[in-house]
């Protein structure tokens, strides 16, 4: 069907020619556009069915566990079989990493940069750029599989100018697309969490700032509210000053004005209250605290314990 014919296409090295196009026509804004979608289709399944063409390196693994995947892992599993579906994860887990993986060697974050900064004024060549370099430098997050390539991968971001051409994006575009404002608060949040340096130069760069109004502007958007809220966590993670500018551009009021919101979303009630916490949680955090206290924030808590 539609998802054997990706992983074929694959297989075949089409991302190695799109990726060559790219880089041979990148003035045209056509070619671009055309371009990057065509690697978020090939990528479209990546996040559960590995990318691979059975006549791929690893042919055959991802029909062979593809059966197992929706399976759940509850308490009441049989040890044995409790065992196999950990493997069959773990499995999953690794082989998904390949299609990112590749376009991160092959070129693609020096691609995806390239035609956002040669189109700056295109919308319809940021988004798919900004959504393709978000998906490379997920590389290894969120996985339990230890994954030094993509550290390196959100390193290279980093040192190839990738967040102020993100932040470009997001002051030229934001207000008119929450995809852009998605992919760019993602590509963000992942490279604030490869360390503490990094983080500081984005803190500089405005990227709280930048956060903050891209709920601001689509402050309906659930997707989009659970990346801000865990991109703001990053930028703030053992960097008092970042917490502190976080507060200071206004983010608290949105915070609770956007758990009151979706109060029945979990996703969103776990990472607001865990980003809530490490605003107010340092000793010299009073006044933190009393301005939650002042804008309903326990009443905001209690509700959420009483869900």
């Amino acid at each position: 069907g539609e998802v054997l014919s990706r992983r074929r296409f694959v297989a075949l090295g089409a991302s190695d020619l799109v990726l060559a196009a790219l880089v041979l026509h990148v003035t045209d804004i056509g070619v671009q556009e055309r371009g990057l979608l065509a690697l978020l289709a090939l990528a479209e399944d990546g996040q559960r069915v590995p990318l691979l063409g059975v006549d791929g390196p690893l042919g055959g693994v991802a029909e062979a566990l593809g059966p197992y995947q929706e399976e759940e892992l509850d308490e009441d599993t049989d040890p044995m079989a409790l065992k196999r579906k950990v493997i069959v994860r773990s499995a999953l887990a690794a082989v998904s990493l390949h299609l990112p993986t590749r376009l991160s060697a092959r070129g693609g974050v020096a691609a995806a940069l390239a035609a956002m900064r040669t189109h700056a004024a295109a919308l319809e060549v940021q988004r798919p750029a900004s959504a393709v370099l978000r998906r490379i430098a997920a590389v290894g997050a969120g996985h339990k599989l230890p994954s030094s390539s993509g550290a390196a991968v959100r390193g290279d971001i980093a040192a190839r100018g990738g967040a102020e051409v993100v932040a470009e994006a997001m002051r030229a575009h934001g207000a008119s697309s929450s995809d852009l404002q998605e992919s760019c608060c993602g590509i963000l949040g992942l490279v604030a969490a490869s360390g503490l340096t990094i983080r500081s130069d984005l803190v500089a760069l405005g990227a709280n700032e930048l956060v903050v109004r891209a709920l601001q502007q689509h402050h309906t958007v659930v997707e989009l509210q659970v990346v801000v809220f865990s991109t703001l966590h990053s930028l703030g993670l053992e960097l008092p000053e970042s917490q502190a500018q976080i507060v200071e551009v206004g983010a608290l009021p949105l915070v609770l004005q956007t758990l009151r919101a979706s109060a029945d979303d979990e996703r969103v009630q776990v990472a607001g209250f865990i980003l809530l916490q490490q605003l107010a949680a340092r000793e010299d955090c009073a006044a933190v605290r009393a301005q939650l206290v002042e804008l309903g924030g326990l009443e905001v808590a209690l509700d959420a314990l009483l869900q």
